[in-house]
Parts: C-alpha cells; structure tokens; sequence
C-alpha cells in the first residue's frame, strides 16, 4: 500500500489460498499478480530484475527452490525465507551455506506462544489475563520457527 507502483508477485499451490490472496488484496486496493507453483527456474528469471525483495514460506520445500544456482542468480535481491526445520533439521544450516558467499545474513527465531504471553507488552494487551494474551497472540507453530533475512552485499 505503501509504494502502490511496486510490483507483488504471489505464488501458492492452493487453489483456496490463491482466491484468498486476491480477495485480500481487492480489499485493500492493491495489485497483486498470483500465480501458482513456484520453481527455483521461476525465481531464476528474476536474476536480472531491479532488487527485489523475495519472501518466502513454502512449508519445507526451501532447499529445493533456493538451490545453489537459484542462491547465485538472486544475488542482487533480498531474501526473507521461513525456514522449516521441524521437517528437515539441516534447513537453516543448508540455506546459510548457500547464501553467505552473495549475501549479509541475519537469523531470526519465533517466540513460543507462552512467553509471548508473559513477555509481550502492547498497551492493547494491558486489559487482558495471561490465559487471555496466550490465545490472542498464539501462532499455534509446531515449534520454534526461524527465518533467514538474506541481505544482497
């Protein structure tokens, strides 16, 4: 919404998730392109595009589509991955090894739902009782999730 000329790109396998996507983006009077499936090829062609910001969560098909080469050809974009380690533990480890060469990494990890509970402390939560909090601001994750901020160098 706020830079209305930028280009969002939005790809999902979900037929339900891609109606989701567009009546999402109606409602907030964006354009929004959504596609479906998405290949390391598909990201591949984006090589040659202004920086592009690239986010990413495709429930444990992360090291299939940030191949080495597909790494390579992003280097002059952003990445923001959701890494799925409760599916392959070597995600994350995978993933940095393939970037670090092209890219400033930053490793960001959730917070599991109890301690958001205790430790979050927005004035609009200033009226609620810990059981409360706990299921306003639960995720309902399997487990603690990370994510891979991917800077261009």
């Amino acid at each position: 919404m706020r830079m209305p000329n930028s280009p969002i790109i939005a790809c999902d396998t979900s037929t339900e998730a891609q109606e989701l996507c567009k009546q999402m983006a109606e409602l907030n009077q964006v354009n929004v392109e959504v596609n479906g499936y998405c290949s390391s090829k598909d990201l591949q062609a984006y090589s040659d595009a202004p920086r592009t910001l690239i986010i990413s969560d495709c429930e444990g098909y992360e090291t299939e589509l940030f191949t080495p080469e597909t790494c390579t050809a992003l280097r002059t974009h952003d990445l923001l991955i959701e890494c799925h380690d409760f599916i392959d533990i070597e995600t994350t480890r995978i993933l940095m090894d393939r970037l670090t060469g092209t890219h400033s990494l930053t490793l960001y990890q959730s917070i599991d739902d109890i301690l958001k509970a205790y430790e979050y402390d927005y004035p609009e939560l200033a009226n609620y009782c810990l059981a409360e909090r706990k299921i306003l601001l639960a995720e309902n994750r399997p487990t603690i999730m990370r994510w891979i901020f991917a800077q261009a160098k």
